[in-house]
């Protein structure tokens, strides 16, 4: 509708509207002054019955500051027809909604009195009408798309969503799909069901616009008929129903997560075996062996139920083949199969098959026996619909296979052999259901070996090779061990051993340096029936490569009835065993006075060419009489195996353990108690160092409660005095004593509480003096170790003359010549230019203080 002010406004002359010139703003310049303009309706509604046919407002225009309402924008109106979705919303889009007659007004508003009132002064329309909606045209097909199991999506237009009205704003707001089946894919078990459904979906569709309809829940593979007609958002009716369509076929429901495959694997342990090349031709074949003496059943990796399909798996087109599926495996037989074969004789077979339609049903599968079999290798299999719901099931079949563990294999698989057994399932799918066909094949060596292995009587010897000596005392430097052995239940008369051919492990024998374990292994041309193989001491040296050969022992051994050991384990496929084999012997090595314990790298730890021994018992009876005239002999003048096997006297003190000691505190060696098996001449039994209890008193004669003695000669060296190879530093106490450092020295050869003992005035377990003449002389002067060095009157070198009893060097306060500087050290007074070079130390231990 539309209106002008041409009566209301003011001129001034024809043409020229007349204006007030005092006012800024253009809606006041304007005669007359309006305000608001009111569009008002009047009509039939049913919303509220009470506003029927009364003024309602529809629309104000509110007229801006700087507008003039003589302008097109507020000289026009369109009032738009409600769409039918919303005419309950309210009175006025109730009345907007019909076609039935309805009347408009047009009146201004300023804020001058209400006169004439509005009934008065308002423009009128009278008996406006909406024209009847059309229909749409029917709609138009664009597009199918069956890419789903369950779901077509079909793509519509209409041309015209007001038949006759091209120009009408109507939109397409709703559209109805009447649709059913026309032809399934589906076993004919279930027939296609005509009953023709609906869908109905609300759009948004101007006119020839593409839109889109889903009709879902559809049943796989299966095409349908369908049609659809349209109406729009202005009247409430239908347009006719397109051209009539029948679809693609929907896809196939899918697989889900059933494959094809089955597992035949086994779960038996595998073992390492060696037959000889005659037989089964293993060499440290990885296989799968079956000792029937612990194990008689075969063990499968999976023997719960495995799901199969039966029909061709999923692909995208399959729809579009006529194999494999649905109506094309009803009642077909031997679909797959399932075969067992014992050495390539089948013994069992699972069939499964097609839908079957005379009993209406997914099929039946079916085990049977061949060639006299009665053992079940397959638990009892089954088949069925992979799917329950109407709209999926009949196209795809599972089944189920149990395998089951071969137990009693002696009867199952086959006797105890010398060769393999072949245990071998076979799978066979026919090509109209995806057919490939697999087969796994187990190799199965079975064996009965009842008994565990043994070793009968070994026998172990030794052999001293080589000796090596300290102070006539010979110790064992190498020695040879032999062996045999005779090791019984290795293998049954099927010839399996061990993989690796180890029969046996022998470990380390204790005290010795042989600490590595040997092997007994067999050549596989070496296997016997029998299971029995005795190894002599030449086998033995073979297999170790002479390895127990140039023994030599790590630790002391000094009994008579010494147990070398040690732990032999016997293998075969059977299992283990374990024992100790022990060898005695009768050898004597004294381990903590040589260096580099073992074969040719050992060696004595100091040299002896200073050690001197009392030259005979009346020499020793002096110590009663003379001590500076007692006569001394070099024990031996050359370090050297030949020097060193001078046999010490019976009254000389022993180097043993790394140390001068006492009989008590280390036991001499009885040498001829001892097994040298003729090595470097020694014979057995006589002629050696036995000497170990005797002792002797101070006056000469065998005591038991008597010394033993050693002697060492001090040289001068630049450094102060030279003894076996050591330095002893001339040392000086606060006092500016000079003193030869015993504690330092002396602690290389005695114990510390030998050497407290020695130094001690009232012990007489550990006894001594030290001996030489004056410079430029042959006086003898005697030093006391049980007296204190004093310079006034307590000094050895001065005043430790004369012919003196040790009885009267050791309590006489003259022939002093210890001098004790606190933790410093402690040693004998010394003045090198007063004396010649023959300084002489006398030790004696008695021989029955264990120090």
């Amino acid at each position: 509708i539309s209106w002008n002010y041409d009566d209301i406004l003011a001129n001034q002359t024809a043409n020229i509207l007349a204006k007030l010139s005092f006012q800024s703003l253009q809606k006041d310049k304007s005669l007359p002054f309006i305000n608001e303009i009111k569009l008002d309706i009047s009509g039939n509604t049913t919303v509220n019955a009470n506003n029927a046919m009364k003024w309602l407002n529809l629309h104000t225009f509110s007229i801006g500051n700087t507008n003039d309402y003589n302008t097109d924008s507020y000289k026009t109106y369109q009032l738009p027809k409600t769409a039918i979705a919303q005419a309950n919303n309210s009175d006025i889009l109730n009345i907007l909604s019909r076609t039935d007659k309805f009347d408009a007004r047009v009146y201004g508003i300023n804020f001058a009195e209400n006169f004439p009132d509005v009934d008065t002064r308002s423009l009128i329309f009278q008996n406006l009408q909406f024209l009847q909606a059309s229909s749409p045209t029917l709609p138009v097909f664009s597009n199918e798309s069956t890419n789903s199991s369950t779901t077509i999506t079909l793509t519509y237009k209409v041309v015209e969503p007001e038949q006759g009205n091209s120009s009408s704003s109507a939109v397409i707001s709703q559209v109805i799909t009447d649709y059913s089946q026309n032809e399934t894919l589906s076993t004919s078990i279930y027939p296609v069901i005509t009953t023709t459904l609906n869908d109905t979906e609300n759009e948004n569709a101007s006119a020839n616009t593409n839109f889109n309809i889903s009709l879902s829940n559809l049943r796989s593979g299966t095409k349908y008929n369908y049609k659809v007609k349209a109406k729009n958002d202005l009247r409430d009716i239908f347009s006719d129903f397109s051209t009539p369509k029948l679809s693609n076929f929907l896809r196939l429901p899918s697989d889900g997560p059933i494959s094809t495959t089955l597992n035949f694997n086994a779960s038996e342990s595998k073992t390492y075996i060696t037959t000889p090349s005659s037989t089964a031709n293993l060499s440290n074949s990885y296989v799968y062996y079956l000792n029937t003496a612990d194990n008689t059943t075969f063990n499968l990796s999976n023997t719960s139920n495995q799901t199969i399909q039966i029909s061709d798996p999923y692909s995208s087109n399959q729809q579009n083949t006529q194999t494999g599926y649905g109506k094309w495996i009803d009642n077909s037989q031997n679909l797959v199969q399932v075969e067992c074969y014992i050495n390539s004789s089948l013994k069992q077979t699972i069939s499964f098959n097609g839908f079957d339609t005379t009993n209406n049903n997914s099929g039946n599968a079916t085990r049977s026996n061949s060639n006299s079999n009665t053992f079940n290798y397959f638990n009892n299999p089954s088949q069925s619909d992979m799917y329950s719901t109407a709209n999926t099931k009949g196209f795809r079949i599972k089944g189920i296979v149990d395998l089951n563990h071969i137990s009693s294999v002696l009867t199952n698989i086959g006797t105890a052999q010398n060769d393999k057994h072949t245990v071998e399932y076979k799978y066979i799918r026919h090509a109209d259901v995806g057919g490939s066909s697999a087969n796994t094949i187990h190799n199965v060596y079975i064996d009965t070996l009842s008994s565990v292995p043994s070793s009968i009587s070994p026998l172990t010897s030794s052999t001293v090779q080589s000796v090596i000596y300290t102070m006539g005392i010979p110790s064992v430097k190498t020695f040879d061990i032999s062996m045999n052995r005779t090791y019984h239940y290795i293998n049954s008369e099927n010839l399996y051993i061990p993989g690796n051919r180890i029969i046996a492990n022998i470990t380390n024998i204790n005290n010795t340096n042989k600490n590595q374990t040997k092997s007994i292994t067999l050549d596989r041309t070496s296997i016997v029936a029998n299971g029995e193989y005795t190894l002599d001491f030449n086998d033995i040296k073979t297999q170790t490569n002479n390895y127990y050969y140039g023994s030599y022992y790590t630790q002391e051994i000094t009994g008579n009835s010494t147990t070398l050991s040690t732990t032999e384990t016997i293998y075969s496929l059977r299992g283990s065993s374990s024992g100790n084999s022990s060898l005695i012997v009768n050898n004597f090595f004294d381990k903590d006075s040589y260096n580099n314990t073992g074969g040719n790298s050992i060696s004595r730890k100091f040299t002896y060419t200073d050690v001197y021994e009392i030259t005979d018992s009346t020499e020793i009876a002096k110590l009663n009489t003379d001590v500076g005239d007692i006569g001394i002999t070099q024990y031996t003048s050359a370090n050297t195996d030949a020097g060193h096997k001078k046999i010490p006297q019976d009254w000389t003190l022993l180097y043993l353990g790394g140390k001068f000691r006492t009989n008590a505190n280390k036991t001499y060696p009885n040498i001829n108690n001892y097994q040298y098996d003729n090595a470097d001449s020694i014979v057995n039994g006589s002629g050696q160092y036995s000497a170990g209890t005797t002792a002797y008193s101070t006056s000469g004669t065998s005591d038991a409660n008597g010394y033993k003695w050693i002697v060492f000669n001090l040289t001068k060296s630049s450094g102060g005095y030279s003894m076996m190879g050591l330095t002893i530093s001339i040392d000086e106490n606060g006092d500016a004593q000079k003193y030869l450092d015993f504690d330092s020295v002396l602690s290389n050869f005695f114990k510390s509480s030998t050497i407290d003992a020695l130094l001690n005035l009232t012990n007489t377990n550990a006894i001594g003096f030290c001996r030489a003449t004056k410079s430029g002389t042959t006086t003898k002067i005697m030093g006391s170790f049980k007296q204190s060095f004093n310079p006034i009157g307590g000094n050895w070198i001065v005043n430790g003359t004369g012919t003196k009893t040790y009885s009267d060097i050791s309590s006489g306060s003259s022939f002093g010549a210890i001098v004790d500087d606190g933790s410093s050290g402690r040693g004998i007074y010394i003045s090198k230019t007063s004396i010649n070079d023959d300084l002489k130390i006398f030790i004696g231990l008695k021989n029955n203080w264990s120090e």
